[in-house]
């Protein structure tokens, strides 16, 4: 199956280009910490950038992190696969959220107002309200367009970046509210939110049958919006695991990239993307979701990916309907973070949350 050839300790994984390159960070070519990417197949690196990881905000956004001064002081970063850009230093401690490509999102609450700028010239292109209507920002990789949600999370609004010109609104159903504390998922031309929905009578789902406790039920839902026009594709009512919080709303194409795949603790919920219909719906009985206790968080061809309750590295057969491998690794106790999937390599990374351990990337590669 997968075998773990690389260990990396004190290494920092701070993002996956689109085409599958691994930006890193430590000392990793010479002794001074620096961004690197990293030739799966060959096992080497190339420096990119050198500052300060501590005292910096590091985004991954679409194929590129941006690495952000908090204290001003040193130029903005953007860095991809092929190359690294420099820009003047950003506001110190500003709200800043890279979006559209070569445009920064800065939110100055003072003036209660959002300002579009070009990252070159630091001219505002477009500013937006921080109304009712356009209450929070939807981070996304999409390169034209921009998504508000508004203050009581039932109406999305669509903007084009560079006119400020409203594309369209679309109000949620009366019984679906958007989550923001999870981001919203962008795949081609359909955008994927996690949300919550009240259900008042049973609904059925693959094979299963839901029925809500009492006279309704609060559960996790997953809205399907066309981005080119906002109408709803689809609202996923249960989406299961989500009934008692298990839910962690991780979202992966299949091979076919035509079918979404709901992961979460006792199992995964195939979807299609344009339809909402279900494919597959495979759940463990409760007592193998409770001796594992598994978190799904990464769909590699007909496999899945997560972690055990110990920390073991979990790989499920959809096809045979089975676990096919457990891994501890080198790894802590607790597997922290999602197995990351790159062509034939799965990436394991842990942050460093505590002084007392280091970051690390373990990566195994398909044998």
């Amino acid at each position: 199956m997968f075998k773990c050839t690389s260990f990396l300790e004190n290494i920092s994984f701070l993002g996956m280009t689109n085409n599958g390159v691994p930006l890193l960070y430590g000392n990793l070519v010479d002794a001074e910490p620096a961004c690197c990417v990293m030739d799966l197949e060959r096992g080497t690196f190339e420096k990119r950038a050198s500052y300060d990881h501590k005292n910096c905000l590091v985004q991954n956004i679409g194929n590129r992190v941006y690495i952000h001064d908090l204290k001003g002081k040193q130029e903005l970063l953007v860095v991809d696969a092929l190359d690294v850009k420099t820009y003047a230093p950003l506001e110190p401690n500003c709200q800043v959220t890279p979006l559209l490509g070569g445009q920064i999102l800065f939110e100055d609450r003072k003036q209660d107002i959002r300002k579009l700028v070009s990252l070159d010239s630091r001219e505002q292109l477009q500013s937006f309200p921080m109304s009712a209507e356009y209450r929070k920002v939807l981070k996304s990789s999409d390169p034209e367009r921009l998504f508000f949600l508004n203050e009581n999370k039932s109406l999305i609004t669509c903007v084009q970046g560079f006119t400020g010109d409203v594309l369209w609104q679309t109000p949620l159903p009366e019984h679906v509210t958007v989550n923001t504390r999870r981001p919203m998922r962008q795949y081609n031309d359909v955008v994927l939110l996690n949300g919550e929905a009240l259900l008042t009578e049973p609904v059925k789902v693959g094979s299963i049958e839901f029925d809500p406790r009492g006279s309704s039920e609060k559960v996790k839902a997953v809205i399907a919006l066309d981005a080119t026009n906002g109408n709803i594709l689809w609202v996923q009512a249960p989406a299961f695991g989500g009934e008692g919080g298990s839910f962690n709303a991780s979202y992966n194409l299949d091979a076919s990239m035509k079918q979404v795949v709901i992961l979460w603790t006792r199992g995964c919920h195939c979807i299609d993307l344009k339809t909402g219909e279900t494919i597959y719906l495979t759940i463990f009985d409760n007592k193998a979701a409770e001796k594992q206790n598994i978190n799904f968080s990464s769909v590699y061809e007909n496999y899945v990916l997560g972690a055990g309750k110990k920390g073991d590295l979990i790989i499920f057969d959809t096809d045979k309907k089975e676990i096919v491998q457990k891994d501890k690794g080198r790894w802590r106790e607790s597997l922290m973070d999602a197995p990351v999937v790159s062509k034939d390599f799965l990436l394991i990374y842990e942050d460093s949350f505590s002084s007392d351990y280091r970051p690390s990337v373990s990566i195994f590669s398909r044998s």
